[in-house]
């Protein structure tokens, strides 16, 4: 019984380790795109990231300016005076 219970655990372990760096698959794109989705960037595919804080998009059009044409960013999370979170009003729904 303890054998089958070990190649249980053996065979499934890989599929519950995360593989990114970023529990967010937005994040993830946005900063760390892969070579598919950069192909399709340089092709002219935009993507909309939604509901991504004001530091994350502030980061990424700082670090990845070259692509900001390829970026769109919907209901960003800002941070008021009093440390309170709210959605900026961008019109889109």
């Amino acid at each position: 019984m303890r054998i089958y219970t070990f190649l249980l655990l053996t065979l499934c372990f890989p599929l519950t380790v995360d593989a990114d760096n970023y529990s967010d698959y937005q994040l993830r794109r946005l900063l760390d795109p892969t070579i598919s989705e950069s192909a399709a960037e340089k092709k002219g595919k935009v993507h909309i990231y939604d509901g991504l804080s004001s530091a994350k998009v502030d980061d990424a059009l700082n670090h990845h300016f070259e692509r900001i044409d390829n970026m769109m960013f919907t209901q960003i999370v800002h941070i008021d005076e009093q440390g309170e979170q709210y959605v900026e009003d961008d019109g889109c729904d």
